[in-house]
């Protein structure tokens, strides 16, 4: 049986239409209704990467570090943070060999109004920032590591990274697109949105200081979108305890950051930035000419 967007996809123009219709929804903050399409279009698929896709629920993908994340705002010295940007990445070192777990990075950067109103600015604002290729913001993160991670998304991005139908180059003007790439597409879209709802999912449950909006967005991998989420809740720091007494309010001190060692090959950043040198040995889902916004802006 052949899929229906097999047809779409036959042309460049056919599968942008697509696309374009999530991305849309993502970046406009209507994850649920990209979510209803995704679900769906892989049920009508009878594969096995499509299947895996299908059962992945919200769930299943957690973002572990957002305390440290708040920590890390806290210990700001001087201007306040502003704005936040978390990008989804694979490892440029990633060893292709088979059966070995290929886990997704993240990539962090704290901003304030130094580069980039962020306080002021709206979500079109800020999406117009990230469609422009050169944010104003880039280049101006704080200097603070923070080490988080993401949980759940290891089985689809290796499927990802092996799948035998990353590219579609359309020679001859086809009728229809195998339908091994029509499942590298939707599954790609699964990770991406995955992604943004666990990120959302987080700045709903713990929100951050000043409520400042935060950006995700995809790195180096299928497909470019970004969304921006404004935390409805504010965390607000207690003050320390007053000594006995003492009738005198103290102010609340900066949070110390807690360094953790740091990793091999030192942060995702770095390892981002170094990797641009080998592009051509690697074996990247998108070419190094569709470097993404978030590549560009951490790879500075």
């Amino acid at each position: 049986m052949t899929h229906r967007l097999q047809a779409d996809f036959a042309t460049p123009q056919g599968e942008e239409a697509y696309v374009e219709k999530l991305r849309r929804h993502v970046a406009s903050g209507y994850i649920e209704a990209a979510e209803g399409i995704l679900l769906a279009d892989l049920a009508m698929l009878d594969r096995d990467l499509a299947q895996q896709c299908a059962v992945l629920s919200r769930s299943q993908v957690r973002i572990d570090g957002w305390p440290e994340l708040i920590d890390a705002i806290a210990s700001i010295e001087g201007e306040p943070a502003t704005g936040i940007a978390i990008g989804l990445a694979n490892d440029p070192d990633l060893a292709f060999e088979k059966g070995q777990l290929h886990s997704p990075w993240l990539t962090l950067g704290i901003y304030t109004d130094e580069g980039f109103a962020w306080s002021a600015a709206s979500r079109e604002t800020i999406l117009a920032q990230c469609a422009s290729g050169d944010p104003q913001w880039g280049g101006h993160e704080e200097d603070i590591e923070v080490y988080m991670t993401i949980e759940g998304l290891d089985a689809i991005n290796t499927a990802l990274v092996h799948h035998k139908n990353r590219f579609f180059l359309r020679d001859g003007k086809p009728d229809k697109a195998p339908e091994g790439y029509v499942e590298y597409v939707l599954a790609c879209w699964m990770r991406a949105l995955r992604f943004h709802q666990a990120i959302a999912a987080e700045v709903a449950e713990h929100g951050l200081p000043g409520s400042i909006p935060v950006v995700s967005g995809i790195i180096d991998m299928a497909p470019e979108v970004a969304a921006v989420h404004f935390p409805e809740k504010s965390v607000e720091f207690a003050a320390p305890a007053v000594e006995l007494g003492s009738l005198i309010k103290t102010s609340v001190p900066k949070r110390s950051l807690v360094i953790e060692e740091e990793k091999p090959a030192s942060t995702i950043r770095q390892r981002i930035a170094a990797a641009n040198d080998q592009l051509e040995e690697q074996q990247p889902e998108v070419p190094a000419e569709r470097r993404g916004f978030f590549s560009r802006m951490f790879g500075r």
